[in-house]
């Protein structure tokens, strides 16, 4: 209502007035999407994250901020639910089966296997017992490919046309048999890579929650264009199946943090796709280990209004940052940088690990 501006953790911007007025309040509002991470180093402060409206796990937020999303694990929690340095040994049977071998490293697990099913569960009722403030825990794939292949696994997926009809089915199963326990927590899974087609037929449970992963995604374009019509595709079509779809986005090169990544511009674009779309948790994974990273300041800052309100005018977010962080003097040399970059960029396919740019 002022005007304050927490850009930074470390800039925030008060307007001098020379009288301060303000009549009576009755200021309402619902942020777009119940999940708000924007995962940028600068975003993990407390008081930055409260005062712009994230609410991510990796915030240092306090009860005095007003609480937050804490998840029990936050993905790729398949060898950490069944180490198989305890249980391949004694259960190869629990671990994929590729190209006839069970393998027990950088695969996945047999999730149709009935007794494997039951200690998973028994492992979350642990792992949540041990964390009773967690909001969400993740039952979610390794992050490599080796996929089971065994006649049960295959039979699913064959069935649903997708990986993730073997993944779900476990999700689902592990939703259903913790929930009497722990009402109020959600099992969150992947659709990433292998699984990130959906279903034809199965559906995740009200309990469950999807996280589709735009890890292949030209980044140099918005979601919507049509190099990114696969991606589209598989976003409406688990929009169809569930109520609990989020997003895990990437907002950074992550081969070189300290590079410019073209991908400025197409930040609102994809925020409002996703929430167009019936996206209701987002996750935007930046360069988040260390302060320095291209724009990480600006990054975060401009996802933190967009997860709140998505409509505003994203370049105009960016015109204000960057005059208010970089000095009005510099803010016309910076924001042509950033315009001669992202057009530059618009001929190539730019991907989070691109080894180079490729037409």
């Amino acid at each position: 209502e002022l005007g304050v501006r927490w850009y930074a953790p470390w800039l925030t911007h008060v307007p001098k007035q020379n009288a301060l007025s303000l009549g009576a309040l009755n200021v309402r509002g619902k942020p777009a999407f119940e999940y708000r991470a924007p995962f940028w180093f600068p975003a993990f402060d407390g008081d930055w994250a409260a005062r712009n409206g994230s609410v991510s796990h990796a915030a240092r937020l306090k009860e005095k901020h007003g609480g937050q999303v804490i998840y029990k694990s936050h993905g790729h929690s398949f060898y950490p639910l069944v180490p198989p340095a305890t249980h391949f040994k004694t259960h190869p049977e629990w671990f994929s089966l590729v190209k006839g071998q069970r393998v027990g490293e950088n695969a996945q697990l047999c999730t149709t296997d009935p007794q494997l099913r039951d200690f998973i569960v028994e492992q979350v009722k642990t792992w949540l017992r041990e964390s009773p403030d967690a909001n969400i825990i993740s039952v979610s794939q390794n992050d490599h490919a080796g996929a089971c292949e065994c006649p049960r696994c295959a039979a699913v997926d064959e069935r649903e046309a997708s990986p993730a009809g073997s993944l779900l089915e476990l999700v689902n199963y592990v939703a259903e048999k913790i929930e009497p326990e722990f009402p109020n927590v959600l099992v969150d899974t992947f659709a990433y890579q292998h699984t990130r087609k959906a279903p034809k037929t199965l559906r995740p449970r009200h309990n469950v929650v999807v996280r589709l992963c735009s890890i292949e995604g030209n980044f140099a374009q918005p979601l919507e264009h049509p190099s990114n019509a696969l991606f589209a595709r598989d976003l409406r079509d688990w929009r169809r199946l569930t109520d609990r779809l989020y997003v895990w986005d990437y907002t950074t090169d992550f081969s070189h943090y300290l590079l410019p990544f073209p991908n400025y511009y197409v930040l609102g674009p994809n925020v409002r796709f996703f929430h167009r779309h019936g996206v209701v948790g987002l996750f935007e994974q930046g360069a988040h280990q260390a302060f320095s990273s291209e724009m990480s300041e600006l990054r975060a800052w401009v996802l933190a209004q967009l997860l709140w309100n998505p409509y505003q005018d994203d370049r105009k977010l960016i015109r204000e940052f960057v005059a208010a962080y970089y000095g009005q003097p510099s803010a016309r040399y910076i924001l042509e940088h950033l315009d001669l970059i992202s057009q530059a960029a618009k001929p190539f396919y730019v991907a989070i690990r691109p080894p180079d740019a490729r037409p």
